[in-house]
């Protein structure tokens, strides 16, 4: 890629005033900075995924990430019909050389890709054996219709007798909000207050979306770990400022059944809805 002077020095300056927001946990509050300027997506059709770990050792080439981190990573979920709420996921080196041949007959297995949503031409979508990952040109989202289908899901396991859950727990009339970029939703998450992130290779991170890493149990104990001074200033943000932004994706996170009268601030209007022209990969 080539970059001119120009362009870097515009670049590093505008990354210098956002910084202190970002360590602040609100980069939202940064003059320079617009959420519901920028409408980031990915796309994963877990029903095609077959763990084949492509995008790990992808992910890992592109960025240089060291043996036992991980920026994307797949997990592999087994059920059976006596343990619905009690999967066992396993995630080995995650996933980087794939997983056994499931045998037939014994449950139900998928594979769940967890992506950075970080690059510009991802490295995981192009190399995706089954395209379970892509780039669609129009990414706009018919909130209208999301509603309906949650809805006619509702009813048939209403008419099934089965017990109908989602997390987040969007309700409908928050849709429009959770939907818009930029639009302020309330919540709460007790995750990195009751359970702590490890992973494989012993290092903690404050929760399983924002991947920040507070600790390493190979190092210190988890005593230690839990009451250090930078988990106990991440959690403090959390009380004090409410759910991070990217908090609305999480499956731990109780958002607010109400929403805010004004989401995107006192007197801002709710701005147009748009799809963005992404490139597709072939």
């Amino acid at each position: 890629m080539s970059v001119t002077r120009r362009h870097f020095l515009t670049l590093t300056g505008g990354a210098a005033l956002a910084w202190d927001f970002l360590l602040a946990g609100t980069p939202e509050e940064s003059p320079n900075y617009k959420m519901a300027d920028h409408w980031w997506g990915m796309l994963i059709d877990v029903t095609k995924c077959i763990g084949s770990g492509n995008c790990v050792r992808a992910c890992a080439e592109e960025n240089d990430v060291p043996d036992g981190f991980f920026r994307t990573w797949v997990e592999h979920y087994h059920v059976n019909d006596w343990h619905l709420e009690n999967p066992v996921v396993e995630s080995l080196d995650g996933g980087m050389h794939g997983f056994p041949v499931v045998p037939e007959g014994t449950g139900k297995d998928f594979f769940i890709p967890k992506m950075c949503n970080h690059c510009a031409d991802s490295p995981c979508t192009q190399v995706c054996p089954v395209g379970a990952t892509f780039v669609t040109p129009d990414p706009g989202l018919d909130i209208n219709r999301v509603r309906a289908q949650v809805a006619r899901l509702q009813e048939k396991c209403r008419e099934r007798n089965i017990l109908f859950d989602f997390r987040p727990k969007v309700h409908p009339q928050l849709m429009d909000s959770y939907y818009t970029p930029g639009a302020e939703l309330e919540g709460r998450c007790l995750y990195p207050f009751l359970h702590a992130r490890v992973s494989f290779s012993g290092k903690v991170y404050f929760c399983p979306f924002i991947r920040v890493e507070v600790g390493d149990l190979t190092t210190s104990s988890l005593e230690e770990v839990w009451n250090s001074e930078k988990y106990v200033s991440m959690r403090k943000q959390l009380v004090e400022h409410g759910i991070f932004p990217v908090c609305r994706r999480c499956c731990k996170v109780e958002l607010s059944p109400v929403p805010l009268a004004e989401p995107f601030g006192a007197g801002v209007p709710r701005p147009t809805r748009r799809a963005i022209p992404l490139t597709v990969v072939r």
